[in-house]
């Protein structure tokens, strides 16, 4: 039951978090002309619309969940959950199968992950940065697949909360991350004299 319960709590969360980030591509997307009257007065960055900013980071790591949410529902078997589950969960990942299909018709989803959007543009321990080659990827890349991509993920967890319904009554959903995690508080510091100190010892 704990192993059951921590997954779909897991999924749960997931799930919220890639809707956040659709919904805000969406709202992102559909308001960028009163976003780009947001600028920079850094001089690098004044390049560069606002919107656009939002959209391509956003999208880099909604790509980042996608992946973190097919990892946690591979967990989604008995021999992860246990055995006594075995058949309610066969029965889950039938009504399933259509959804994952559909997803892996985006092969170069954890490719695109691994290589690009999480780590550092390594290619079998070659740089794609210095490479003349240009590496096509299959992924969730607009706004219209990835919201296809959230519902497929929402369908998902739908079908596991629905036979799973006495765990789900007992969720809190208040949950909140922060009573399981702490941030260390480190000492206040005055931001332009440690700009200072690196500019003198750098």
């Amino acid at each position: 039951m704990t192993n059951l319960k921590a997954n779909l709590y897991s999924l749960a969360f997931l799930i919220t978090r890639i809707k956040v980030s659709v919904y805000t591509l969406q709202e992102t997307i559909e308001n960028q002309s009163e976003l780009r009257k947001i600028k920079f007065s850094d001089n690098f960055l004044e390049k560069f619309e606002y919107p656009n900013l939002i959209i391509a980071s956003i999208s880099e790591y909604s790509i980042i969940q996608f992946c973190s949410f097919l990892d946690e529902y591979k967990k989604f078997n008995p021999s992860y959950i246990g055995t006594e589950y075995s058949e309610r969960i066969k029965n889950v990942r039938l009504k399933n199968k259509y959804g994952l299909q559909r997803i892996q018709k985006w092969k170069d989803l954890y490719d695109y992950r691994n290589q690009v959007a999480a780590h550092n543009f390594d290619v079998k321990k070659k740089s794609i940065l210095s490479s003349k080659q240009i590496i096509e990827y299959n992924i969730p890349d607009t706004i219209e697949e990835k919201t296809l991509f959230y519902n497929i993920c929402l369908k998902i967890s739908q079908n596991i909360f629905s036979e799973f319904e006495e765990i789900r009554e007992s969720f809190d959903f208040d949950f909140n991350l922060t009573h399981k995690l702490k941030i260390k508080k480190n000492e206040s510091f005055d931001l332009n004299e440690e700009l200072k100190l690196i500019n003198e010892n750098m």
